[in-house]
């Protein structure tokens, strides 16, 4: 691949992490300032992601049928319906109902166009282009998403929400603009692997892979109970700030750490694998998961909120890779496609359900209570990865 082009994929990366920092990052701040509900928020977050769990694999199915259109055509058709609903909530003075449709339609594109950007880099290594490292390229949209959360959270704090907007429309636009500069070779034959999954598996066989593979299904249970905390605590960060002295400005700081630290962890975890053994990884991950919602609990000013920010390397950065490469390496080749499946519904479970009780409780209760509810459950995700990864050898996952 042309370096010109290598620079303008890349560079269309770091500008789609901005506008997902900008959509996703700030969620709770935009519709807290047009007196949304907590729980109206995690409706909000809940719907857009079981919309694009149902719009992925029927788009990446339609994508892989011979005759459609190229993935960076439909990726410019969702950049284009994107930056049309930014305009109309900037400029139509929307009521709360057709505000909380526009946002998670909005939200749910931005989730919808990841799978895209992943498939083509996936193509472009598996055609034998050395000089695309995906690793390095989800590097760069980290540093982009650090460096972006510092931004906003002064834009914000200077000009109010209506910067998320304007932020938004402005990356979007960028994302387009290096995309159509970066030439895809063979772009017709960029295939996803939601198109594998869908056209490959059916309900019948999930099920005779949970009869078959009941421990797997343990541990499939156990990240549906840490991302439901992940999420919780991670979409509500702006509340916990605010809880411990912070303000809008704050979370951009916070942000910026948390995207900051994981890309060490996420370009060097071959090398801590080859160390340390995955199940062990996974093990820890899962305790400094629930390390953090500790700091929160016990901070008495912003600075812990900063602090606990840090755990971001030694949790999320090293549990999502670990638990994808453990999956992997315990399934016979045949099962893969089911395992890694499963994993991404457990992801996308525990967004749904940690958004919404997220939002619950903070309405309910407060912001320290939704911490302290929120945690024994990261403790149950803990505890159930020590409990199904012991005795784990590799095909043999019938317990």
């Amino acid at each position: 691949m042309k370096k010109k082009d290598k620079l303008s994929y890349y560079l269309s990366q770091c500008f789609y992490w901005a506008a997902a920092l900008a959509i996703s990052g700030y969620v709770v701040v935009y519709l807290q300032e047009y007196r949304f509900t907590y729980t109206e928020i995690g409706l909000v977050m809940s719907v857009a992601n079981i919309l694009a769990c149902l719009i992925q694999p029927l788009m990446a199915s339609y994508l892989s049928k011979p005759g459609t259109p190229q993935v960076k055509m439909v990726l410019y058709v969702y950049f284009s319906a994107s930056i049309a609903i930014l305009l109309l909530l900037a400029v139509m003075p929307l009521g709360v109902f057709a505000r909380a449709v526009a946002y998670t339609l909005l939200y749910m594109l931005n989730l919808v166009i990841l799978p895209l950007f992943n498939a083509i880099t996936i193509h472009l290594i598996n055609s034998g282009y050395r000089n695309i490292d995906f690793g390095i390229s989800r590097g760069y949209g980290s540093f982009t998403f650090s460096l972006s959360s510092i931004i906003l959270g002064k834009l914000v704090a200077n000009f109010g929400v209506i910067s998320i907007l304007i932020f938004s429309i402005g990356s979007y636009f960028l994302t387009y603009l290096a995309l159509v500069n970066a030439h895809i070779p063979d772009e017709n034959k960029v295939a996803t692997k939601e198109a594998v999954i869908t056209t490959k598996l059916n309900i019948r066989k999930y099920i005779t892979f949970v009869d078959h593979h009941k421990r797997y299904f343990l541990i499939i249970t156990a990240v549906l109970f840490t991302f439901t905390y992940y999420y919780a605590i991670g979409q509500y960060a702006l509340n916990i700030g605010e809880m411990l002295g912070g303000d809008r400005q704050s979370l951009g700081g916070a942000l910026a750490i948390n995207a900051f630290v994981e890309v060490p962890a996420l370009l060097s975890f071959n090398k801590i694998a080859k160390r340390i053994d995955i199940k062990k990884i996974l093990i820890l991950s899962s305790i400094f998961f629930c390390m953090k919602g500790a700091v929160y609990l016990i901070g008495t000013n912003v600075t812990y909120f900063y602090m606990a920010q840090l755990f971001q390397a030694i949790s999320f950065a090293l549990y999502l890779p670990a638990v994808t490469i453990f999956a992997t390496s315990i399934m016979a080749k045949k099962d893969n496609l089911i395992a890694q499946s499963l994993l991404t519904t457990a992801f996308t479970i525990g967004g749904v359900i940690g958004s919404y009780l997220g939002g619950r409780f903070i309405d309910l209760f407060s912001v320290r209570q939704m911490i302290i509810y929120m945690t024994p459950i990261a403790l149950i995700g803990t505890v159930l990865i020590a409990i199904s990864t012991i005795e784990f050898k590799k095909g043999a996952t019938k317990r």
